[in-house]
This record gives structure tokens, C-alpha cells and sequence, in this order.
């Protein structure tokens, strides 16, 4: 059990114990002494009057009244059990002063109140920011048509224009949270004779190594089990192949596929894409059937792939590495659509939402039990190979940033993200097909939810519609609405050729050894869901290379980090003990005091009557009693009548 302290630091902490036990400290022996005083008998013998002396002189009242002034065994049993009780009290103070400060440690970084605050604009200087292309002179705009132009929604007829309509823009600016948000990282200024913008998709700085969440020249980037990013601006394969279960108990049931807008299955959408691209390869096995084969049964291996090269992970299409496929045309241009789920020839809407789809083979991982480190001839390895459809989706969140007071970008630490919602998403409503634009979506203002220019839902998250670049695979000019799914497209394509020839990096791990050892470790925890995880941290590397968001806010709710301390109540024991001691005895000596029952005047005059000086010149108050005797040696203190 840990008792936590705001705004403190362990060596204030330390100089405040201390204080406070030293004053306990003081004001107990002050105590006790003024307890002793009180029930000091009138009469005493000599014996005692010498412990009462000590006691009293060794105490501070002879230093607060400034007083001039050691056998026991025959002294007065009260005043012996004060005496006595002196020596574990001062055992106690010196243990709890040891022990006390050791349950202390810092603690964690809390927040003050909540208020609004002044923000500014601060730089990144990491490379990812130093590629980034100057702002002020990217246009937004795009073309419309893949084999002639059209007019762009809103446009009316006018086809030869690359501007946005105002209208468009006004619905899509209601908010901060639409296309006019975001922008190409890289671009080129000009395109087909048009004063627009066209990304340049590469890679600057690759993430895909760091984890948790962190934040990069206009993004908030989430490279933790959710992977994605925020807009803000700020194998070795045997010549024979085997079966290892792919071509077993397969389904005879055509995949269905239901199409529900903004509500995707996305399982369906890649089962069907693995369904299909079974019975293509089983085609491709000399028209194999379903029952021609077992666990363990070997294949002629038909072509080998230089790409495929040992110790790497690699995607590809549903089917481009497919030999003697050739009884199955058809099925092999189709089943990509069947998988997404549309083709270029459905209408762009709300509904026909962007997929792609594509296989998946996994890092290799050694069965043979030997190191995966250690390569060789004849060892056994395996590979798992997926079929995979990615949807991508769009939501407004909170992000919780900690800052330190230095105006440094590599300060800023993102520490969580929270979804805000249901918000009115948008998307244009337009008669063109999804080969011929690019749509505009984001979130716009409540009164737009009946406009006749969109479409739209209420919901928490939004996923992107489909368009030319889904079917073209190139990024349109001057919109980067799409690039969320070309990133999705790019994934498909990372083996060699495709790196080579798009200017991404190499997300195969064959020749990043770390890269290729995460991807393992993502395998190894659950082969489904790190082959998904695998995914998602590759389009969120190649998104965050090439895009950024613009929106800036000039003031911000922050609140303040104060620093706490942290204590361990366990060592609060010996402090505890001497609590117990300490308050009744303050108050038992404040009570007397204060009610005139034991007068300082009375403590004062002892002191006087009681010290060495007196008692040895014979100076003091102690007189022998007469009616008792002088052989007795008992002696009382005249004073306590007198007073």
C-alpha cells in the first residue's frame, strides 16, 4: 500500500519528516516532563528528588525558563516509570527517524486543474520533417475520368477545371475534421497543364522498429497494438513443396459475401479471397481436386521465384504467382473484385467502401528446433501463408500529449487516445463511376446531414470509399483524400520488384534482421492476429511518409504536471508507535497547562529549588519533615504549597 503525494519532491518530503520529528521530539520530552511534575508526590526522599532533579535539568523547560540548576532504586515508583520510559521513547524517536524517510521515493507525474492555454506552432527537425515540402505553395484540386474527362461532383458541366467546387469546400470545412486537413508529405507542383499538386509517394524515414505511440512532423503516429495515424500538425523454401493442411478439407461452399456500406464484414471479404484463390492454385496443380490431396503430400515444384528469397516475409496479389491457371481465366481476372468487393464499373457512394485484398506469406520460423538465428542446409523451416483483405477507416479521438517546459518537438510524448463520437461523416454524392474519381469525405457540420450534395452517416468510425486509385493503384493529383488506400494497396506490393520499382522500403525483414525478428514475435503470439498486426504496421509506415495533417489549434487544454511523492506506509510503523506515545501525552500536558492545574510558574521554581547548586549550598526548598523525621530522609518541596 502506497500513499500518494502531489506536488512534492523526495527532498522537501525528507527536510518536512525531519521537521516534523524533531518537533515531536521536543515537544514529548516537554511533555512528559510537565506529566512528571504533575504527579510528583509532596513528599519525597532524597533519592527521588535526585531523579526528579535529572529529569527536570536534563530536560528543555530549564532552557525555555532559563533556569540556573542520579541513584533511583528507592525513588517514587511514578516518577521511576517516567524515567524509565524515557530511554525506549528515546530508542523510538532515533528508529523512526532512520526508517521514517525510507518509504520515500518520487512518485508519479500528476496533472493540475485543467485550464485553456495560449498554443504556437513547433517545429519537427527530424528528417521526416526536413523532406517535408513547404506548405504554402501546395493547391488542393483533381481530375475526373480514367479514359476522358468528366466533371467533378459539384462542377456542374464543366469538365476542364481542377477545382474544387465552393460548395464542396464549404460543406467539408464546417468542421476541422475533412479532406482540407490533410496534404501530401512530398509533392510536385504541376500536372497535366493543370496548377495542381501530385504526391511523391516514398520513403523518408521508415517507423515501422519503434513502438508505442509517438508523434512526427503533422501526424500522431500509433505503432502500439492498434496501429494508425492521427492528422494533427504538429523463408527458406524446399524444392519440393508439401501440404501441410491448405489443400485438406476444403469448403465446397462458394463464399458468400454480403455488402453492407458503412457496416463491412471484413473476414468475409478476405475468406472469400482465400476460397477463391485455393481452387486457382489447386487449378494451377494440373487441375487438382479437393480429394487428391492429404497432410504431407508433395507437389513438382513448377517455377521458381527469385523473389522469393530465404528469411523474409513477403505479400502478393491473390494470383500473380500462379503457373498453368490457364483452365481458369475468368475465375483469376474476377476473383480479385469478388474479393473487394466492387469494381471500377460500380458507382462511387457511401456504400461501395475501399478494400483491397492480397496474400500474405509469413516470416519463416524453424521447426526443427535448432536457432533461427543459425541458417544452414537441410533444416527444417515452415511458413504461413494468409489471405488478407484490409478496409481502411477513419475516426476523430482525443489524444493526451505530456510535455516538459523546454520548447523541444522530440519532447512531446503521446500518452493515450480516446474515441469522441458518433459524428456526422460525409462523402460526395456523385453519378461517377469509382474508376473515374477520387471522393472528397470527413466530417461536416449537423445542418449538412440532409444536403443534397452528400451522403451521410452517423457513426464513430468511417470507412473510406473506393475510388480511381483503388482500381488505378497511382495517387490522384491534388487530393490526398486517397492515400489511405493506396497505402493499403502498397502493402500487397513489397516484394522485391514492387520495392524496387515504387521507392518503398524493404518490409520484408530479409535484409533487416530486427524487422524480420518483431514480425516473429508478432507470429509467435497469436499467428492470426500478428499477421493482421504485421499488416497494419506497414500501411501506417508508408501512410505516415506521405501525409501529413495541417490542422493547427491556438490554444489548448493543458494542465499543468506537478511532481508527488510516493510513500511506502509500511515504513510508517515506527512513526505510528510514537504517534501513539506523542499525542495523548501533548494534550494530557497542554490540558494541565492550559487549565491552570500545573502553572509554568510552579515548573519554573522547581527547576530553581531542584538544582545541584542549591540542593549543595543548601539553598533549596527540600526540607526534611519534621513529623516524620530526619532519619527517614523524606523531604518535601515547600513550593508546591505555596503556589
Amino acid at each position: 500500500m502506497s500513499l500518494i503525494i502531489p506536488s512534492i519532491t523526495v527532498a522537501t518530503a525528507a527536510t518536512m519528516l525531519n521537521a516534523i520529528l524533531t518537533f515531536i521530539q521536543y515537544t514529548l520530552g516537554l511533555a512528559l516532563v510537565a506529566i512528571l511534575i504533575y504527579i510528583l508526590p509532596t513528599v519525597n526522599n532524597a533519592n527521588t528528588w535526585t531523579v526528579v532533579s535529572r529529569e527536570i535539568q536534563a530536560s528543555s523547560w530549564a532552557t525555555l525558563l532559563r533556569s540556573g540548576s542520579a541513584a533511583s532504586r528507592r525513588a517514587s515508583f511514578r516518577v521511576k516509570l517516567f524515567s524509565k520510559a524515557s530511554i525506549p521513547t528515546s530508542i523510538l524517536i532515533a528508529m523512526t527517524a532512520i526508517v521514517t524517510p525510507l518509504g520515500l521515493k518520487e512518485g508519479p507525474i500528476l496533472h493540475s486543474a485543467t485550464a485553456l492555454h495560449q498554443a504556437s506552432y513547433l517545429p519537427d527537425t527530424s528528417p521526416l520533417a526536413l523532406a517535408t515540402s513547404p506548405r504554402q505553395n501546395f493547391t488542393y484540386g483533381r481530375i475526373c475520368g480514367a479514359t476522358e474527362s468528366l466533371p467533378c461532383p459539384g462542377n456542374g458541366d464543366n469538365w476542364n477545371t481542377s477545382l474544387i467546387s465552393p460548395k464542396i469546400v464549404q460543406r467539408f470545412n464546417s468542421t476541422p475534421y475533412g479532406p482540407f486537413s490533410m496534404e501530401f508529405r512530398q509533392y510536385f507542383t504541376g500536372e497535366y497543364g493543370y496548377n495542381i499538386t501530385r504526391s511523391v509517394i516514398g520513403t523518408v524515414e521508415s517507423l515501422i522498429l519503434r513502438e508505442g505511440m509517438f508523434v512526427v512532423d503533422g501526424l500522431i503516429v500509433d505503432m502500439g497494438k492498434t496501429p494508425g495515424i492521427g492528422l494533427l500538425n504538429h523463408t527458406i523454401p524446399d524444392n519440393i513443396p508439401n501440404d501441410r493442411g491448405g489443400f485438406v478439407n476444403l469448403t465446397k461452399k462458394y463464399p458468400s459475401l454480403e455488402r453492407n456500406g458503412q457496416n463491412p464484414n471484413v473476414y468475409q471479404h478476405a475468406y472469400n479471397g482465400v476460397v477463391l484463390s485455393n481452387l486457382a492454385a489447386m487449378l494451377s496443380f494440373n487441375n487438382m481436386t479437393r480429394n487428391e490431396s492429404f497432410i504431407g503430400k508433395a507437389f513438382p515444384l513448377q517455377a521458381s521465384d527469385t523473389y522469393f528469397m530465404p528469411g523474409k516475409a513477403t505479400n502478393m496479389d491473390l494470383f500473380a504467382y500462379l503457373q498453368n491457371a490457364t483452365a481458369f481465366k475468368g475465375l483469376l481476372l474476377d476473383s480479385d473484385g469478388l474479393c473487394r468487393g466492387f469494381g471500377g464499373g460500380d458507382s462511387a457512394s457511401i456504400t461501395n467502401i475501399s478494400v483491397q485484398c492480397g496474400l500474405f506469406l509469413g516470416p519463416p520460423r524453424r521447426t526443427d528446433g535448432g536457432d533461427p538465428r543459425v541458417p544452414a542446409e537441410n533444416l527444417t523451416w515452415t511458413q504461413s501463408l494468409h489471405g488478407c483483405a484490409t478496409a481502411s477507416r477513419a475516426s476523430i479521438q482525443r489524444v493526451q500529449f505530456s510535455l516538459n517546459e523546454t520548447r523541444d518537438f522530440n519532447s512531446i510524448q503521446a500518452v493515450s487516445r480516446n474515441l469522441t463520437g458518433p459524428l456526422l461523416w460525409a462523402v460526395e454524392k456523385t453519378d461517377l463511376n469509382i474508376t473515374d474519381v477520387d471522393l472528397l469525405w470527413g466530417v461536416v457540420d449537423q445542418k449538412y446531414e440532409e444536403d443534397l450534395m452528400l451522403d451521410t452517416i452517423q457513426n464513430d468510425y468511417f470507412y473510406l470509399p473506393a475510388g480511381a486509385t483503388d482500381i488505378w493503384g497511382e495517387p490522384g493529383v491534388g487530393n490526398p483524400s486517397p492515400l489511405p488506400a493506396l497505402s493499403s494497396s502498397r502493402v500487397y506490393k513489397t516484394a522485391a520488384s514492387d520495392v524496387l520499382a515504387t521507392s518503398i522500403v524493404d518490409y520484408s525483414g530479409q535484409s533487416n534482421y530486427a524487422l524480420l525478428q518483431r514480425y516473429l514475435s508478432l507470429i509467435n503470439k497469436d499467428m492470426n492476429k500478428g499477421t493482421a498486426q504485421i499488416m497494419n504496421l506497414i500501411w501506417t509506415d508508408i501512410l505516415a511518409n506521405n501525409v501529413l495533417g495541417t490542422h493547427t489549434s491556438s490554444a489548448l487544454l493543458a494542465a499543468p504536471n506537478v511532481h508527488s511523492v510516493t510513500y511506502d506506509l509500511i515504513y510508517a510503523i515506527p512513526l505510528l508507535l510514537l504517534l501513539i506515545i506523542w499525542v495523548p501525552s501533548l494534550l494530557t500536558a497542554v490540558g494541565l497547562l492550559s487549565s491552570k492545574v500545573l502553572k509554568i510558574s510552579y515548573i519554573q521554581n522547581l527547576l530553581i529549588q531542584t538544582s545541584i547548586g542549591r540542593v549543595v549550598m543548601g539553598d533549596s526548598a527540600l526540607v526534611p519533615v519534621e513529623a516524620v523525621g530526619p532519619t527517614t530522609g523524606k523531604y518535601f518541596f515547600l513550593s508546591r504549597i505555596l503556589v
